[in-house]
């Protein structure tokens, strides 16, 4: 057992809890192709990138034929880079540090949310707690950061998207077709002392109401444009999805834990950064070694401006977007 899944998935996890709403899905039963791809070359070296957004439509059937076609011609594939964190406990260690990692999702001093939120966010809170998840008496007492999380997972799934990845799964499958390694970039981080971490956690307020105003305002806002754009990209309709903005609650709850004094002291505030760096570096590599490589990006790393296909634009790789 590793202390970075005992740590993320006891602060960031939401709980879990039956379905307290029916879900009204969305049954996409025609196969969509899905967006096209984006050409980063150099020379005669190639990287063809998939651009994914979260969430999708539930159930959706994807015409995946061009990406295992270019995975069949590849000679590696490369997925979004992920953190490696070292805690040298044991599994013993771990065990003992499971129930004060798990409290590091509430509130510090048993706090409740209506103690840390005003009378007006707690209302708007509480309006949909109770049309999302009305059973769920222990998010009340949740940090507002994990709080959020719950009710994302829930507003989205009640229109009849999911969070899980379709494509994966594909690329994946592909890739072991081919026998081709499948490159994770990892950054590796040391805990030297996880347990003294943790309690630290436990004890510090996170400024995370922001994370869940955001939040409250996609819900109430945003989720027939998120419904939309989930369709979009299906369709591999770029101009659409371009289109559609949303409430970006993902900085602002990234953001909270990033910019906790907990995280800066460490230098784990720079996390995006170093994890942009080690992706950067795993894709010049990956194009420097074979002719045709395949990568797998969350779509704003592949469109925004500060995003890992403009770092490669900007250090003199050639990139296209699908149909240029």
């Amino acid at each position: 057992m590793r202390i970075a899944a005992l740590l993320v998935a006891s602060l960031l996890a939401p709980p879990l809890v039956a379905q307290d709403v029916p879900v009204e899905e969305v049954v996409v039963s025609v196969a969509r192709p899905g967006p096209g791809l984006w050409r980063v070359s150099k020379g005669e070296h190639e990287l063809w990138v998939l651009g994914t957004v979260s969430p999708v439509p539930k159930r959706m059937k994807w015409d995946s034929s061009l990406v295992e076609g270019v995975i069949d011609d590849a000679g590696a594939v490369l997925l979004g880079p992920r953190i490696d964190v070292d805690a040298d406990v044991g599994f013993f260690g771990a065990m003992a540090l499971l129930p004060s990692a798990m409290r590091m999702r509430n509130n510090p001093e048993k706090q409740k949310l209506k103690d840390v939120l005003s009378t007006d966010d707690y209302a708007r809170f509480s309006k949909l707690k109770k049309q999302y998840m009305p059973r769920n008496r222990a998010i009340e007492k949740r940090r507002p950061l994990v709080a959020a999380g719950d009710l994302y997972e829930r507003a989205v799934e009640r229109v009849g998207l999911q969070l899980d990845s379709i494509t994966l799964k594909v690329v994946k499958r592909a890739a072991k077709r081919n026998k081709l390694k499948i490159i994770e970039p990892e950054y590796k981080i040391k805990l030297d002392d996880p347990k003294a971490l943790v309690k630290e956690f436990n004890a510090a307020s996170l400024d995370d109401i922001a994370c869940l105003q955001q939040t409250m305002t996609f819900v109430e806002q945003d989720l027939d444009a998120a419904k939309a754009r989930a369709t979009a990209w299906a369709d591999g309709d770029l101009k659409t999805l371009k289109s559609l903005p949303l409430t970006d609650r993902r900085s602002a709850c990234e953001n909270a834990f990033l910019r906790s004094e907990i995280v800066k002291k460490r230098g784990y505030d720079a996390l995006p950064l170093r994890l942009a760096d080690t992706w950067i570096a795993a894709a010049e590599a990956a194009l420097a070694e074979h002719a045709v490589s395949f990568a797998v990006l969350p779509m704003r790393q592949v469109v925004d401006a500060d995003g890992y296909l403009a770092t490669l634009a900007a250090r003199g790789y050639t990139v296209e977007a699908p149909g240029e």
